[in-house]
């Protein structure tokens, strides 16, 4: 079985540090950019494989939503996670490409959770 593929975008780099030091002894390839812009862009060169992308919902140059919108245009099959440490007002959980949400700060063991949920076959 091909090893499941994480993007992981936030634009505060600590948090981005903290998640990416989380998986990285999981089974999973794990890249992280501080940029969305840089993340479409990577997403794009991946040709479809991407299994499950983390985004911020807040950011200062693109939402996650958008980055989410871009990312399926390119990974059609993607799940997506999104995280905030926002009020939870403007989550929907019924949006198109919408499979899970964690509130920040989180417990490391919660993410991991959830992303074994997401990407069990």
């Amino acid at each position: 079985m091909n090893e499941k593929s994480i993007l992981v975008v936030d634009d505060q780099s600590l948090m981005l540090k903290l998640i990416v030091t989380v998986l990285k002894p999981l089974p999973y390839q794990v890249t992280a950019f501080t940029s969305p812009t840089d993340a479409a862009e990577f997403a794009g060169r991946q040709g479809g494989n991407l299994s499950l992308l983390i985004t911020d919902l807040r950011m200062n140059t693109m939402s996650g939503f958008e980055l989410a919108r871009q990312v399926r245009t390119q990974c059609p099959d993607v799940k997506v996670l999104f995280m905030s440490g926002a009020d939870l007002d403007e989550y929907d959980s019924d949006a198109p490409g919408v499979h899970g949400f964690i509130l920040k700060p989180f417990m490391p063991a919660d993410l991991v959770r959830q992303i074994a949920d997401l990407l069990a076959d």
